[in-house]
């Protein structure tokens, strides 16, 4: 299968954005929400769900409400009939650099490797912070076979759009 292009809402943005600046100078994230379309070669990214309220936020990373993500995420995926769904992470690398870390990829190999996550294609957001911007991109894995370290990130195509009242589909969704 070739890489996907991720197509991501502005809206989607627009959430990672506010909460990288509602949480600067430290780490936050969530998950990212929507469908694949694996005929059509892409992954598309609704909306996202945010870190939840007890949320552990650092420097060099963050830990989330796992409980309080899987409650929205389950809310999310009855409310659309199984049309949005989890499709990968997200996070911010708010004293910048673009590249994904160590901890980074092997987040990525885990998630991937979990049953329930039911992922075709890893796929990480990372926003950066760029002077007094973010930056956007996607990530899936490269090799895994690496055998002295984890394992390679890969950038994806990425695209967004402004989505029309009849691709809003999902409706107002919360994002803390």
């Amino acid at each position: 299968m070739r890489q996907p292009t991720v197509f991501v809402a502005s809206t989607a943005v627009d959430a990672m954005t506010a909460e990288a600046r509602r949480c600067h100078p430290v780490e936050t994230g969530g998950m990212l929400i929507g469908w694949d379309d694996f005929e059509a070669g892409h992954l598309v990214v609704a909306t996202i769900i945010g870190p939840g309220p007890n949320a552990e936020h650092h420097t060099w990373g963050f830990t989330p409400d796992g409980a309080w993500q899987q409650e929205q995420l389950d809310r999310i995926y009855v409310a659309t009939g199984g049309r949005l769904t989890f499709v990968g992470d997200w996070h911010v690398h708010p004293a910048g650099g673009f590249g994904m870390s160590r901890r980074d990829r092997r987040t990525m190999a885990a998630t991937a490797d979990e049953p329930e996550s039911r992922l075709e294609v890893a796929l990480m957001g990372l926003l950066a912070k760029d002077g007094e911007r973010y930056r956007l991109g996607m990530w899936t894995l490269g090799d895994r076979r690496w055998p002295l370290g984890p394992p390679t990130a890969l950038p994806l195509p990425t695209a967004t759009w402004t989505p029309t009242p009849g691709e809003a589909f999902w409706g107002p969704l919360d994002v803390a």
